[in-house]
């Protein structure tokens, strides 16, 4: 195991040739120097273009240090699953109606379940509850999977099949259940903290946040951040615009992203996204997502952080959560939280976390921070 973890770090280790760049040796030397003190890997090293000679890491985290140190302290196990799975994520706050996304029900051979009553857990009920239900288009992904995995959106047509819209492939109900079933038997078990399929309705992307008219729902990351005396704050903002042809938004499948500025919702001009849909560097994109949208402003804004804050006040022992929210016809709508919200990418795009008042909040809670 420590081979293999070693032969990938040396795999990830790329050496930059300009007159702004140190030389390779002195880039070999930093990265070693940063992995042996703050946790660097090469690959953090080359995203947050520590070869530079101007470079400096003391405001920059690691993944290690995010993993060992911030997230421990900040999110206590206890209430984890809230946000890990998002059958029990959709069920507590819709209790509390706030505004999530509907369940339709949870498959699984064993103990799958229609919201309705009765069960979910043969071809046979997957059929009839598909033909029963109003909407034609449904999505069915794993209640404990990131990154998309394992998610697909399918609408019943006139052949009386269903067409896989990533595909655009007509598939069977029978083929729709084996295609489930693989996945909760073979993948999610090795990958996934719970096992099953989320089966709920699908939400139209709203043209005022789909400017490139893509058959995905497009989010925007939120995170906020709690301090001891229980005021929240906005920490951070993205917008994530899906390649036209995909059914989600995912760097993973060619999406594409941008910090937004939280107190006024402006979307940055440098864009980002994977040089390949397999990650995991990624590289600007001559794209400009702010330009797509009226004086570079995601629509909603202040009524989206001002739910995400109130999502984050009703949240017990989670003290930083990232919320992928979205827009339906209705208003804003959270579409789940994320302990881990991808504060890699968070530093890419805007810089080193450790700033002075996330230096304050984090020293409240005893987080040893790096770089002292």
């Amino acid at each position: 195991m420590a081979l293999a973890g070693l032969t990938r770090r040396l795999k990830s280790i790329r050496l930059v040739k300009s007159p702004e760049a140190r030389s390779r040796t002195g880039q070999l030397f930093f990265m070693g120097r940063a992995f042996m003190s703050r946790g660097f890997t090469p690959l953090e090293c080359y995203l947050y273009e520590f070869f530079l000679k101007s470079s400096a890491t003391r405001d920059y985290v690691s993944r290690r240090w995010i993993e060992n140190s911030f997230r421990p302290a900040l999110n206590s196990r206890r209430y984890l699953k809230l946000l890990k799975n998002k059958l029990v994520f959709s069920r507590f706050y819709a209790r509390k109606k706030l505004p999530v996304l509907g369940i339709l029900g949870l498959f699984h051979p064993s103990f799958g379940f229609s919201v309705k009553g009765g069960g979910l857990k043969t071809g046979k009920d997957l059929k009839y509850l598909l033909q029963k239900i109003r909407t034609k288009r449904i999505v069915a992904k794993p209640p404990c999977s990131i990154g998309g995995k394992g998610m697909m959106v399918v609408e019943q047509v006139a052949s009386g099949k269903l067409l896989d819209i990533q595909t655009e492939q007509e598939i069977t109900f029978e083929r729709l259940h084996e295609r489930l079933l693989t996945d909760i038997a073979t993948r999610q078990p090795r990958e996934d903290s719970c096992t099953g399929y989320l089966l709920q309705p699908y939400l139209s992307p709203q043209p005022s946040l789909n400017p490139l008219k893509g058959r995905a729902l497009n989010t925007l990351r939120i995170a906020t951040l709690r301090d001891i005396d229980d005021n929240i704050y906005l920490d951070f903002g993205m917008i994530r615009i899906a390649r036209p042809g995909a059914v989600t938004d995912n760097m993973h499948r060619g999406g594409m992203v941008a910090s937004v500025e939280v107190n006024t919702g402006e979307i940055s001009p440098v864009t980002y996204g994977f040089e390949n849909e397999t990650g995991p560097w990624l590289e600007k994109k001559p794209a400009d997502l702010g330009s797509y949208f009226k004086k570079r402003l995601v629509p909603k804004w202040k009524q989206m952080t001002e739910m995400v804050k109130e999502f984050h006040s009703e949240t017990p022992g989670l003290n930083s959560i990232g919320w992928d929210v979205t827009l339906s016809k209705h208003g804003p709508v959270v579409i789940e939280g994320n302990d881990n919200w991808d504060m890699i990418i968070a530093q890419v795009i805007e810089g080193g976390y450790l700033t002075p008042r996330r230096r304050k909040i984090l020293s409240q809670y005893g987080v040893k921070l790096p770089g002292k």
